[in-house]
């Protein structure tokens, strides 16, 4: 294990593609004996990068303890392998690697999936299907007194099991994790997922509410005590500043 994550950490590695790179940090893709890796690397200044490393709530940290959560919640994650502090002179940093979660994005998943065409009827069992397994999801992890306050369809990744209703989408990038207080967080949350879906092309009504009953069914503490949980919850999001997509329907 040593030497596979030293062989994809290592400056001449072969990089298939970057997925980013800014001041903040450098994520890309690497290859190393058949096997792809994503690894991160999160920089800041050498003073910031050893007291946020040792005190445990720098960005790698943040993603290292959201992934634990997640798993023992029962969520679908895509766990750090290792995480690596790079001490050099002027230059410290800390990387995370992982294995590549297999399947197209929300975003992109999104895009591809119109309900329009000859293939309009498929698309939209499809998509009914994916926002139950995505309402299960968010239900599994507010069940757990867990909110994701950087949730959004780019950090979810749609995988065939997923398609088929078998499994829930695979968290990537959980950083964005805090503990759950009352419900208001996850209004917000839900508001703020809801409003990022729009770019991509939106989800319908329809879908929301979908969503939103497959996650009051995973989480029963959201609906307690109204008598028609799902329009209450709808209306807490509203209230939040969600808006319900663009698409018809």
């Amino acid at each position: 294990m040593a030497a596979c994550i030293g062989a994809v950490i290592r400056p001449g590695a072969p990089v298939q593609d970057v997925y980013k790179d800014d001041a903040r940090s450098r994520v890309v893709l690497v290859e190393h004996r058949g096997q792809r890796w994503v690894v991160k690397q999160f920089r800041t200044s050498p003073w910031k990068a050893w007291a946020y490393h040792h005190l445990h709530v720098s960005l790698a940290w943040r993603e290292w303890r959201g992934a634990k959560w997640l798993a023992r919640a029962g969520c679908q994650v895509n766990s750090p392998l290792a995480m690596v502090y790079t001490q050099r002179v002027f230059a410290w940093c800390e990387s995370l690697v992982l294995p590549c979660a297999e399947g197209a994005s929300m975003y992109h998943w999104l895009v591809g999936h119109t309900q329009v065409g000859p293939d309009g009827h498929a698309c939209y069992i499809a998509r009914r299907t994916v926002a139950r397994a995505v309402g299960r999801m968010l239900g599994t992890m507010t069940a757990a007194r867990i909110i994701n306050r950087d949730l959004k369809p780019s950090n979810l990744i749609i995988t065939e099991a997923c398609e088929r209703g078998d499994e829930m989408p695979v968290v990537i990038d959980p950083a964005g994790l805090r503990r759950r207080w009352g419900r208001w967080g996850v209004y917000k949350m839900l508001a703020d997922f809801l409003n990022a879906t729009h770019e991509p092309g939106g989800v319908t009504p329809r879908e929301a509410l979908v969503c939103l009953k497959a996650m009051i069914r995973a989480d029963p503490t959201l609906g307690r005590g109204h008598r028609r949980p799902v329009r209450a919850a709808a209306l807490g999001v509203m209230r939040a500043g969600g808006r319900i997509g663009t698409r018809g329907g």
